[in-house]
């Protein structure tokens, strides 16, 4: 866990009926986040089982090399993917819904982004009965944010009518199954195979991580927004974002040397 309410200060701002989150570091603990992040990252990219049957069956030394021919090493694929890994724990941490995959270990390359909604949350009540409500996520990453690219996270939150994709939801209900969870995959394939999600089933989320104040461009996109679905926005404000990447995967390195 990145213990975000013991690391981070958070401030919610209700804004058209919508929820803004502002979260930063708090001072003197960026080393605990850099820390904590550097032993949740390789969970991303590999299922811990996988990694200690490497680490059992090849060693310390192949564990190593196989991470690093996972991690991505160029700038703009990490801070993507640290994006993605910050919203992933957030929603874990923080809010009432679970993401129940780690869709980097099914990357086809460690520099190529994925195809389709960077995140789905779900949140399950044990009646099967009762409609499994969904989070679509659209995670963004910059040094330093801008509002062209909050209009982005808006546009990919609202195809599909602020729906989770065809494909999202496919690729989520295939890997739950090949994971063992077929009671979870059905009751999705049965959403969007044969009933059909609603809007009042879903929530949407503009997660943004960046080096400067996201305040003004996640509050305009709320504050714009004319649609039906129930939105969210998170702003996570590290200063010197770059070097906190950097930092972030050297440690990974360093931890499996």
């Amino acid at each position: 866990m990145i213990e975000f309410e013991e690391n981070f200060t958070s401030t919610e701002t209700e804004l058209n009926g919508h929820h803004l989150r502002l979260v930063n570091v708090i001072e003197g603990n960026l080393g605990n986040v850099v820390g904590r992040l550097a032993e949740i990252v390789p969970g991303h990219y590999l299922a811990p089982n996988r990694i200690a049957a490497i680490f059992q069956r090849h060693g310390k030394n192949a564990l190593a090399q196989r991470l690093i021919d996972l991690l991505p090493d160029q700038k703009r694929s990490r801070s993507g993917d640290i994006g993605e890994i910050f919203a992933t724990e957030y929603i874990q941490e923080t809010m009432d819904f679970d993401v129940p995959i780690k869709r980097f270990r099914w990357k086809d390359h460690r520099q190529q982004a994925m195809r389709g909604d960077d995140v789905i949350g779900v949140q399950v009540d044990n009646d099967a009965n009762v409609r499994i409500k969904y989070l679509k996520v659209e995670a963004k990453s910059r040094a330093s944010l801008n509002q062209a690219t909050v209009d982005q996270a808006r546009q990919a939150l609202d195809g599909d009518d602020g729906l989770p994709t065809a494909h999202a939801l496919g690729f989520l209900a295939e890997r739950l199954h090949e994971m063992g969870n077929a009671d979870l995959s059905d009751r999705i394939y049965e959403d969007y195979l044969e009933r059909g999600l609603t809007q009042a089933q879903v929530r949407n989320l503009v997660f943004t991580f960046s080096g400067n104040a996201p305040d003004n461009f996640l509050t305009n996109d709320l504050t714009n927004y004319a649609g039906t679905v129930d939105q969210y926005a998170v702003g996570l404000r590290l200063v010197g974002h770059q070097d906190f990447i950097l930092n972030v995967y050297e440690q990974v390195q360093q931890n499996h040397e």
